[in-house]
């Protein structure tokens, strides 16, 4: 049994041996390219529209459910239609927007405030005649 285990343990070192030189002789990785997934800068800095003189209020989140009451998430609270935040109230939730009114006035917050929606508009399909 113990010759046994031996030759297993020299198939085994055998094996790993190719492995190891290949390794050694292999160039090192790349460095990685930038996130795909983050956001383009443009976006990145229109954060500053977010962060607005009249109390820095960011907008996170928009939730618009086909039945019950919308909501939006800003500076980390969870408002629906009419409740406060701080001093301001908020008073219509729409796709990619909220507006707070308050004291200082009425402030747009946008959750993402570089890009535009557009409609790809197509015409329909052409139906053939028989023949």
């Amino acid at each position: 049994m113990a010759g046994n285990m031996s030759l297993r343990a020299a198939i085994v070192c055998a094996m790993l041996l190719p492995a190891w030189a290949l390794a050694e002789t292999l160039q090192p990785l790349p460095p990685l390219r930038a996130d795909p997934t983050r956001p383009p800068e443009s976006m990145l800095a229109g954060e500053a529209i977010n962060a607005g003189a009249a109390g820095g209020n960011r907008l996170t989140s928009i939730v618009l459910p086909q039945h019950g009451r919308p909501t939006a998430v800003v500076d980390g609270q969870v408002l629906g239609l009419g409740q406060k935040l701080g001093e301001a109230r908020l008073t219509l939730i729409k796709e990619n927007k909220v507006v707070l009114e308050g004291p200082d006035g009425i402030e747009h917050l946008y959750l993402t405030p570089d890009v535009d929606k557009k409609m790809n508009i197509t015409k329909g399909a052409v139906r053939r005649k028989k023949e």
